[in-house]
């Protein structure tokens, strides 16, 4: 079935034709995120919907972000976090008052790549405009997914929604894994949603279903070796079992009182009869485990919405070398 045979009216088409075109294509993807959002805001529109946020990015009417602020709250956000905190705190300040190693070192522990890529050296604000992807993990995202949209009840519309708010965290992070994932995603709204001339459609789609599984499988093997490589590298760090919930579920919701929460993950380890390795005795009796042990049965017991990269970068942040323990 041709691509141009398609009804005009449906979402698939004209996703499809953003995905597919190429004058949309630049390095972190301004261009297709300005044409993705603007189409979510026509089909909002349609629906009696609403974001003033999205309508001022879009626009060009968003004020200026302050990187300085940005990039403070999240470095002390980190470092409080983490704990190797003190050899960090001293990059919790406005990043013109680092050396461009330091400042560039900061970025590449606390920050998703794009901010290393799009700001090598340190500026005062960014403009939501210019740089969408930057703009939406600033806070855009958030207020706009979350504050503004989350009264969405059309399936349809959320699926559609969905997919743009997974291609834009692709962008943003390029984990080979997060690839795969919205891949997935992707394929599955369009083989679940009607098409005119259906059969037509899947005869197509099964013969060319061989090259995506061989391009999945490709992104899953090089997924896999990155885990590889960071299993290598984790050798000779420790943590206790209640450590870990807590730095993985402060990944997830950002806060303290997780008590609950991170008790009953903790119980899902220890009940699960997993090998945590040979333990270390720390002080009061605390059983420090091989981290790359405790990060395999936290993402086999993994209840929460949360990638297993996320959750080894989560464990791993908060580990410590076994020399560092004090036992």
């Amino acid at each position: 079935m041709n691509i141009q045979q398609l009804d005009l009216t449906i979402p698939q088409r004209h996703l499809m034709e953003i995905f597919a075109d190429e004058k949309y294509h630049d390095n972190y993807g301004n261009k297709r995120i300005h044409a993705l959002l603007t189409y979510m805001r026509s089909l909002l529109a349609e629906s009696g919907y609403a974001s003033p946020s999205l309508d001022m990015l879009l626009d060009g009417q968003a004020s200026p972000l302050d990187f300085e602020s940005f990039y403070i709250k999240t470095v002390r956000h980190e470092v409080a976090r983490i704990r190797d905190g003190k050899d960090w705190e001293e990059h919790a300040v406005p990043p013109q008052e680092l050396s461009l190693q330091k400042y560039k070192k900061a970025l590449g522990r606390f920050f998703p790549r794009i901010f290393l890529d799009l700001f090598p050296k340190p500026v005062k604000t960014v403009n939501p405009s210019t740089n969408l992807l930057a703009a939406w993990e600033m806070g855009y995202g958030q207020k706009i997914r979350w504050d503004e949209l989350t009264n969405v009840k059309n399936d349809d519309l959320k699926a559609i929604m969905l997919i743009i708010y997974n291609y834009i965290w692709v962008c943003v992070n390029r984990f080979p894994s997060f690839y795969q994932m919205f891949l997935s995603s992707w394929t599955h709204y369009l083989l679940t949603h009607e098409w005119p001339d259906n059969e037509a459609f899947f005869k197509e789609k099964w013969l060319q279903e061989e090259g995506f599984r061989k391009s999945c499988q490709q992104t899953l093997e090089y997924a896999l070796e990155e885990n590889r490589r960071l299993q290598n590298a984790l050798g000779g760090r420790y943590i206790t079992v209640m450590e870990a919930a807590r730095a993985v579920l402060e990944k997830i919701y950002g806060r303290d009182s997780i008590d609950k929460e991170a008790d009953a993950w903790r119980k899902r380890v220890t009940d699960g009869k997993f090998d945590l390795g040979t333990p270390i005795e720390g002080r009061q009796g605390r059983k420090f485990y091989p981290v790359e042990n405790i990060i395999s049965a936290f993402q086999a017991t993994n209840q929460e919405m949360i990638t297993d990269e996320d959750i080894a970068h989560a464990i791993d942040s908060r580990s410590r070398l076994k020399t560092k323990l004090k036992q």
